[in-house]
């Protein structure tokens, strides 16, 4: 076991010495640390340099608390492995313990990335299951006849924290709450086991080191994801009927909000519809100058403001068909699953992305396509008030 650090050995007469027991119990927790979790070790790497930094005994504490969280997050992780657990499962379905509603395909998307860094981190097999419509529509996806499985949880946290803007109002980062990891231990930690070796769960947590996704996630979630032949086909058609080819074409992305998307509102505000106007026009040039064959696909979850837009920019590709939201408890119909598989195979074969949403949060639809499939990408958010 770890030994634990008493607080009331930290005293306030001579901070050198204090350093020093410091040092001397990190190094007997080191020889003790038999199971290899390592949650521990990695805490130690990362901050053994900081020891000759401390610059009173209010730090060193700190320190040591949050030493002691990772002791205690180290436990749960070797039980949950003595108790034979090697698999955690991603289930993306409609529904989950307490009639919670899945949210969006590329908050999926987002939530498989934590948790394959997750597993890779502490050492488990990660599976990830679609029990939902879209498997019919996924080449490597089994298409279940089976019920959903109501007694599978949701892991709500959402690490996101502050979104971070450039002075064009461009989202250039997002702050990460430093807790998640622990609070996902502690939620594994108190879920019951319904199948051998596995637990059964969903989350939409954001990958703590979403920076520098690795190449073996991106094709982890490639292959996952490969559109069936049929939908091949159908964005093979799509392309073919509005004179684009993969690869050389540009997508303009405005994301309306759920109003439009599920409360199928018509209503757009002139100042929004203005504003984009503007920022396209801008765009458009942009581009153009830098490549004056460039092509420019735009796609919304609106059709109604497609409308108003090509009337702006005739140039600009568009087609209307039906979509819908794949979470939120909407009533799925099979041609608008399809048709919004349809925009986000078409935004991963583009060769960049332009995206305008009225959330301060982005749009991860389009984000985490970018992510994937390693597109240029930037996101603008434009307030409807």
């Amino acid at each position: 076991m770890f030994k634990h650090f008493d607080l009331k050995d930290i005293t306030k007469k001579n901070i050198q010495q204090n350093r020093e027991n410091i040092k001397h119990l990190i190094k007997k927790d080191v020889r003790n640390n038999n199971n290899n979790v390592s949650v521990l070790s990695e805490f130690y790497k990362k901050n053994m340099k900081k020891m000759n930094t401390f610059n009173n005994n209010a730090e060193m504490i700190e320190f040591i608390k949050r030493k002691e969280m990772i002791v205690e997050m180290d436990a749960k992780l070797t039980k949950i492995h003595e108790n034979k657990i090697t698999t955690i499962n991603q289930v993306y379905q409609e529904s989950y313990t307490g009639n919670k509603h899945v949210t969006g395909f590329g908050d999926f998307i987002r939530g498989c990335y934590f948790l394959l860094e997750f597993c890779n981190e502490y050492n488990f097999t990660p599976k990830i299951t679609i029990n939902h419509p879209i498997a019919s529509l996924m080449k490597n996806v089994s298409e279940t006849k089976e019920r959903v499985n109501p007694d599978i949880p949701f892991f709500l946290e959402n690490n996101m924290g502050q979104v971070n803007f450039d002075k064009d109002n461009y989202i250039i980062g997002y702050g990460k709450e430093a807790n998640t990891r622990r609070k996902f231990i502690d939620y594994l930690f108190d879920l019951p086991t319904k199948e051998k070796n596995i637990l059964n769960t969903y989350n939409i947590s954001f990958p703590y080191k979403d920076a520098v996704i690795s190449e073996k996630n991106k094709q982890y979630i490639r292959e996952l994801i490969e559109p069936s032949e049929k939908l091949n086909l159908y964005v093979n058609k799509t392309l073919k009927e509005l004179s684009l080819e993969k690869k050389q074409y540009s997508v303009i992305h405005v994301r309306c909000g759920d109003k439009y998307l599920i409360e199928k509102s018509t209503e757009l505000k002139n100042d929004f519809l203005y504003k984009i106007k503007s920022e396209i026009e801008s765009l458009i040039h942009v581009l153009k100058n830098d490549k004056p064959t460039e092509q420019f696909l735009l796609i919304t979850d609106n059709n109604e403001i497609k409308k108003k837009l090509v009337n702006f920019f005739p140039e600009i590709k568009v087609f209307y068909k039906e979509i819908t939201h794949l979470g939120e408890g909407v009533l799925l119909k099979k041609d608008k699953v399809e048709n919004t598989l349809l925009d986000f195979f078409l935004l991963s074969h583009s060769n960049s992305i332009h995206a305008y949403t009225i959330y301060q949060h982005g749009t991860g639809f389009s984000s985490w396509c970018a992510k994937t499939y390693d597109i240029p990408y930037k996101c603008m958010h434009i307030s409807l008030y």
